[in-house]
């Protein structure tokens, strides 16, 4: 077992995937948001989404989800499915985003609320986030 980080664009690689038996971690969620795709092999693939990623981007975080949702769509490819989605960050609901249409077609979707600037930990085999 190992713990994949996954950290904002500018500070490393954004969108990783992580085995049945990896943990994943966000750090320091706070303006930004985590997203975790649960796949039918027991693997994730998860996404940190910056509010600012480039000169490009700065502060349309709408811009910032769609460009990490497809990075992490074709890191699932074609030959997997996935079973569950989990967002994460300060926003009430990934809808204010306005891409929520963005996601994957998946009949179990749901948000964390964080409140403060908090690492998100995902257990993979469980299919937990907190």
């Amino acid at each position: 077992m190992s713990t994949v980080t996954i950290t904002e664009p500018a500070q490393g690689k954004a969108v990783k995937t992580a085995k049945s038996n990896d943990k994943i971690k966000f750090p320091n969620v706070d303006s930004c948001m985590a997203i975790v795709f649960f796949l039918d092999d027991d693997s994730a693939v998860g996404g940190h989404v910056p509010m600012m990623w480039d000169k490009d981007s700065d502060l349309q975080p709408d811009k910032n989800f769609k460009k990490i949702v497809g990075m992490m769509k074709k890191e699932v490819g074609t030959s997997k499915n996935i079973v569950k989605i989990v967002t994460a960050g300060d926003r009430n609901d990934v809808r204010t985003y306005g891409v929520s249409s963005a996601l994957p077609n998946c009949s179990k979707k749901s948000h964390l609320h964080l409140s403060t600037a908090k690492d998100v930990m995902v257990d993979v085999a469980k299919q937990t986030v907190s």
